[in-house]
């Protein structure tokens, strides 16, 4: 799959690494810089998602990597992840984008509707969502907040598993929800259709936790929209008994909120500001 590849295409798939984009992405070229060989195996991982999720079809699974690799340059995850570093800009062009970018993202997570908080005992991010936070819906920002948060969850995983792990959990908090929080479908299916084209294999399981009938009433609507695999991945849980049968032997209460584990040990409260500003992107709210 590789050798059908270009040199820039290559460079774009390592990139969906973070330890490898981050080390490429030194505004001077250094000893650290990656080698061609460290370039090959991090796309070698994209080519292996894709591979898995097209059940072995070669073409098939080559072409849902270009398409991947176009879609990433298409949105400039590059962009979205220097976001809040700091970085220097190269030019005034990128000081403007990167401004409008920086803008809509703080404004779309200013509010604490996701962010990471915690990990697994497998060293899998838990990418907690807090839909009734959400009171007003923007298309554009919707999504790249969720793209945002899900390479925020990506690099932490990558960075305390040591790269063994590719994988995130996705955990709902579905208590106070009402009507009002409810997005609209077709946002839902843009954001379902990224997920299953663009970030195949990524995800280890997700968890509707304390959803209400009203939230299953709409979950009708969703469902035809979820690719076969990622629904045996999805879980409902409501209950201290349903929540210490899935989630005891799978995260620890000293990594779990208290709506993912009764006696979990994380805060609820969040720091959105310091969690964007000061807290390096590969770690969590915590700064762990």
């Amino acid at each position: 799959m590789l050798n059908s590849l270009t040199a820039v295409e290559l460079e774009t798939a390592a990139r969906a690494s973070y330890h490898y984009f981050i080390a490429a992405d030194s505004v001077e070229p250094s000893e650290n810089s990656p080698s061609k060989d460290e370039r090959h195996k991090c796309a070698m991982r994209m080519a292996r998602r894709h591979l898995i999720a097209e059940k072995g079809n070669l073409s098939l699974a080559l072409n849902k990597m270009k398409l991947t690799i176009n879609y990433r340059n298409k949105i400039n995850v590059d962009m979205i992840r220097r976001c809040f570093t700091g970085r220097e800009y190269k030019n005034d062009d990128e000081r403007e984008i990167r401004g409008v970018v920086e803008k809509g993202l703080e404004k779309e997570l200013s509010d604490g509707k996701h962010f990471i908080r915690g990990h697994d005992n497998e060293k899998r991010s838990l990418f907690c969502l807090f839909p009734r936070r959400y009171e007003s819906f923007d298309a554009k920002w919707y999504l790249l907040a969720k793209i945002y948060t899900l390479e925020r969850a990506l690099a932490y995983t990558e960075r305390i598993s040591g790269g063994r792990e590719e994988k995130v959990n996705v955990v709902f908090d579905y208590q106070q929800y009402t009507s009002k929080n409810e997005p609209p479908l077709a946002l839902i299916k843009a954001l379902l259709f990224c997920l299953r084209d663009h970030y195949p294999e990524r995800l280890r399981f997700l968890c509707f936790i304390d959803a209400p009938f009203m939230f299953r009433a709409f979950w009708t609507l969703v469902r035809p929209f979820i690719d076969p695999v990622t629904k045996k991945k999805i879980r409902f849980i409501s209950g201290s008994s349903q929540k210490k049968k899935f989630f005891a032997s799978i995260i620890s209460e000293n990594q779990a909120m208290s709506f993912i584990l009764p006696n979990g040990k994380k805060p609820d409260e969040y720091n959105i500001e310091n969690y964007l500003h000061n807290v390096p992107f590969d770690h969590d709210m915590d700064g762990n």
